[in-house]
């Protein structure tokens, strides 16, 4: 029938018994199932400029994650994401030029505006009030 289908294997643990896909454990949760990430870098966080990436999946982004691969100086550089060209993500990533090193991770967990459509791309900006050409990687958690 057309009706919706719901599958619960109660006994399923994730480590002995449960579902299997292909003859092989799915050890994964569900909430692990229904995320995925995106990852985009910036070439230089001291200097203004911006980095996109496109979601192929709508969903929400629910986590920003930065590794820097040096050290800044001066002043902080602070990170603004937005979806699409929208209004930013109130919150932002503040990466620290006090106690800066390669390595360093900082991250936000955006309360707003984090909603993308399939085909948006999300684009991140860095103030670039810092000195010392570090790039980041950024590590973008969307959840479906």
């Amino acid at each position: 029938s057309d009706a919706d289908i719901t599958v619960d294997i109660s006994t399923h643990d994730g480590a002995a018994g449960g579902l299997k896909l292909g003859g092989t454990l799915v050890t994964a949760e569900a909430a692990e199932l229904n995320t995925y990430t995106l990852n985009v870098a910036l070439n230089d966080v001291s200097t203004g400029s911006s980095c996109f990436v496109v979601a192929p999946k709508a969903g929400t982004i629910t986590n920003i994650h930065s590794v820097i691969d040096g050290a800044i100086t001066t002043a902080d550089a602070v990170i603004t994401a937005n979806v699409n060209g929208g209004t930013n993500i109130t919150d932002t990533i503040t990466i620290a030029n006090s106690g800066s090193a390669a390595g360093v991770i900082d991250n936000c967990v955006p309360s707003d505006n984090n909603t993308v459509a399939a085909g948006n791309y999300i684009k991140l900006t860095t103030n670039g009030a810092s000195d010392n050409a570090v790039s980041a990687v950024f590590t973008i958690t969307i959840t479906l």
